[in-house]
């Protein structure tokens, strides 16, 4: 098996990170966190916090960190304004239905809690409305000059070595409180088979996307866990087609290529604790794509919608998935 070269560094201690500030250290959840209707453990041994990263340290001391936890949570990498942007423009496009809250702008995101069948689009889960869809806004072009901007291409740099390399297919998920589904539990491993085993995933939250909101949750020290997880699907995939070998909804895969909805259980499987941050406009998350993770359902009492973008990056001279060089499209499943 080809081990990421990133991933050698698992016995390295970290260097130096960002000191927790003191308003996480005082931060009280008080609300009881929920995954796909499954009650968080919200005890110290089953939750904590995302150790921020200065994304400003050397790139020796940012892959070292990157290679013992899987992830590298760099506070205020992009300008705000662009990721605010991004979003006022998003929601910009549903001006004249009933998503928003009337009264609030666009940059709000306030969900107006009417009924959201007119937005849904059943086959993804994802609410949009169909003439102006979450499809068509991911290929936009301002939206192609956010996910190209220079703040997270020259950081991507200095980190690969090499020029890095964006895959076409760009991910935008919006999550409206009181949903009852969230993202299930999965690695990105499993839908990018056939990309260098370097590539990494690049979370950015599109305006604040606090623990309530349902924002990204990781489950701490497991991309030891998702290369092994891979290293067995491949040999039970080992006689199918190499099309099919690659294809996450294979037939020896779960339920849309995900390890399962039942986030707490998974916890305990691993004795791991789920890890969440409340992040805000310009932060971006990188994971390795064999990093186990999942998502909270949005319980946010203002009625924020979470905006987000996923994008995949890796080092352009290594081997790119073709399956990923499609804008996303209605049925493509990622």
């Amino acid at each position: 098996m080809e081990i990421p070269r990133h991933l050698f560094l698992f016995n390295m201690a970290p260097a130096s990170t960002l000191q927790t500030s003191a308003a996480q250290e005082n931060r009280h959840i008080t609300t009881q966190l929920q995954s796909n209707g499954f009650m968080l453990d919200m005890s110290d041994k089953r939750l904590g916090w995302l150790t921020p990263t200065d994304p400003r340290l050397p790139t020796e001391a940012l892959r070292e960190i990157f290679g013992k936890q899987g992830y590298l949570f760099l506070k205020g990498l992009i300008p705000a304004e662009s990721a605010l942007e991004q979003r006022r423009h998003f929601f910009e496009s549903y001006q004249g239905t009933t998503l928003l809250e009337p009264g609030t702008t666009p940059e709000q995101g306030i969900f107006s809690g009417e009924d959201p069948d007119a937005h849904s689009d059943l086959q993804i889960n994802f609410y949009h409305k169909t003439t102006a869809s979450v499809y068509d806004f991911a290929k936009r072009d301002d939206f192609l000059k956010f996910c190209q901007q220079s703040a997270l291409r020259e950081f991507l740099l200095k980190f690969f070595g090499e020029e890095p390399f964006l895959y076409t297919r760009k991910i935008i998920r919006y999550n409206l409180p009181r949903e009852e589904h969230s993202t299930a539990v999965h690695i990105d491993r499993t839908f990018l088979r056939d990309a260098s085993p370097n590539l990494v995933s690049a979370w950015i939250p599109l305006g604040p996307a606090t623990v309530e909101m349902g924002s990204l949750m990781y489950l701490e020290g497991s991309h030891t866990i998702g290369i092994d997880m891979e290293e067995d699907w491949k040999q039970v995939n080992r006689d199918l087609p190499h099309e099919e070998k690659i294809n996450p909804y294979n037939v020896n895969m779960g339920e849309g290529g995900a390890i399962g909805k039942d986030a707490p259980a998974i916890a305990e499987k691993y004795d791991r604790r789920w890890l969440v941050a409340d992040y805000e406009p310009g932060d971006v998350v990188l994971h390795t794509p064999y990093l186990i993770h999942s998502a909270c359902q949005n319980q946010d009492t203002d009625m924020t919608i979470r905006l987000s973008t996923d994008l995949r990056f890796q080092p352009a001279s290594e081997t790119i998935s073709q399956r990923w060089l499609n804008d996303w499209a209605i049925g493509d499943k990622l």
